[in-house]
């Protein structure tokens, strides 16, 4: 899938998108741990976000033997306080 790249087993980057022609990406990584995620960064909350975030992890859960639905909540650590780095813990969590 496009945007999606496991770097090393397990933790993936994500490209989500940005509202700047310039730089219209910003990579988040989630970890994937049994049935628990962990996301670095969240990118920013603007429209089609949510649902690029939505299809990555529908498309982790069809890769994998774990589900979806039975992934449980981690934790979301940012590395930065600019809006592409916390602006969608909202909306992630």
């Amino acid at each position: 899938m496009n945007g999606i790249q496991e770097v090393v087993p397990n933790v993936f980057q994500l490209e989500m998108p940005l509202p700047f022609p310039r730089l219209p990406v910003v990579n988040v990584y989630l970890i994937r741990d049994g049935d628990e995620l962990g996301l670095v960064d969240c990118g920013m909350n603007i429209d089609g976000a949510f649902d690029t975030f939505s299809s990555y992890l529908k498309h982790l859960a069809t890769s994998s033997s774990t589900s979806a639905r039975s992934w449980s909540r981690t934790a979301i650590p940012t590395t930065s306080a600019f809006p592409d780095g916390f602006a969608k813990h909202r909306a992630a969590t």
